[in-house]
């Protein structure tokens, strides 16, 4: 795909341009894997870090079968 790309750094142009040259590579390859990686590091800070219900069960002991409500009596007053 041909695009156009504009308010782009000349500096950082040209040192992805010289870079891409000494390793021998097509600057578009270049610059979709730069894109393909900054997307994946975007994602990865979108990505939820778990829920609630993820956590395991833990269990008090008897006589705590009321705990949740006491919990809730105790917080909601």
């Amino acid at each position: 795909m041909d695009t156009t790309i504009r308010n782009l750094d000349e500096k950082v142009y040209r040192k992805l341009r010289a870079q891409a040259a000494l390793e021998k590579r097509n600057l578009g390859n270049v610059l979709t894997e730069a894109i393909e990686l900054y997307l994946k590091k975007a994602n990865s800070k979108s990505k939820k870090k778990g829920s609630f219900f993820d956590l395991p069960v833990f269990d008090f002991g008897e006589e705590s079968e009321n705990l949740s409500n006491e919990i809730d009596e105790t917080l909601y007053k």
